[in-house]
Formats: structure tokens, C-alpha cells, sequence
């Protein structure tokens, strides 16, 4: 979840934007692996289950991509950023 401040109307802190980037870019990572082992097993196995796999590992993503695009438009708000 994100902090309160990304949630409401307050203006973020620098800090908050900075513990929001380190959370999400970390998520992102574990996410990108997760999806790129998907489309490994895919091609080298192509059946209808690793096909599934794979759509549903890229769907996490894009849907990760759009909510971090999103969040950090708000952090970008905050004061400080360097």
C-alpha cells in the first residue's frame, strides 16, 4: 500500500518519495524476473498452461507499470527531490 501522504491531497515529503522509489523499484525487479522466467519457460516449452503463465506474469506488470506511473506522479510533488 502506498504511504498515506501518495493516498490523500497532502504534499508528499522528499523522504516519502524516496521510500516510495526504494519500495517500488524494488518490487519492480522481484516483478521483471518473475515475468522473464515466464517468457523463458514459455519459449522454450510453448504450451497453452506456459502461454497462460506468461500473459499473466506480463498483465502483473503492465498493471505495475500503470499504478507506478501513477504514484509517481503524485511523489513528484514533493519538495526536495534531487
Amino acid at each position: 500500500a502506498a504511504p498515506a501522504a501518495a493516498q490523500g491531497s497532502a504534499q508528499p515529503t522528499a523522504a516519502e518519495a524516496k521510500a516510495w522509489v526504494d519500495q517500488a523499484a524494488a518490487a519492480y525487479l522481484d516483478q521483471v524476473k518473475r515475468q522473464a522466467r515466464a517468457e523463458w519457460v514459455y519459449s522454450t516449452y510453448i504450451t497453452e498452461d506456459t502461454e497462460a503463465l506468461n500473459a499473466e506474469q506480463e498483465a502483473i506488470l503492465t498493471k505495475m507499470q500503470v499504478s507506478n506511473a501513477a504514484n509517481a506522479a503524485r511523489y513528484a510533488r514533493a519538495q526536495g527531490l534531487d
